[in-house]
């Protein structure tokens, strides 16, 4: 990382990315069973109960 708001990409990748887009960089942190975990957390808290309906129909069958 050049500083703290940029990242210098090698000439012939930048010229591959338009201007509006939005680039996420994944880090490696060897971590992965950690952030697994957080991520499915993270997720598991967010579900909640009237969710459940959507798996009634994923199973369910399909009428027309």
């Amino acid at each position: 990382m050049a500083n703290k708001n940029r990242i210098e990409l090698p000439p012939e990748a930048a010229h591959q990315i338009p201007e509006c887009a939005a680039v996420i960089p994944l880090i490696d942190t060897g971590d992965d069973e950690d952030c697994r975990g957080l991520g499915l957390e993270r997720f598991a808290a967010a579900y909640c109960e009237e969710d459940s309906i959507y798996e009634k129909l994923i199973d369910g069958p399909v009428t027309r």
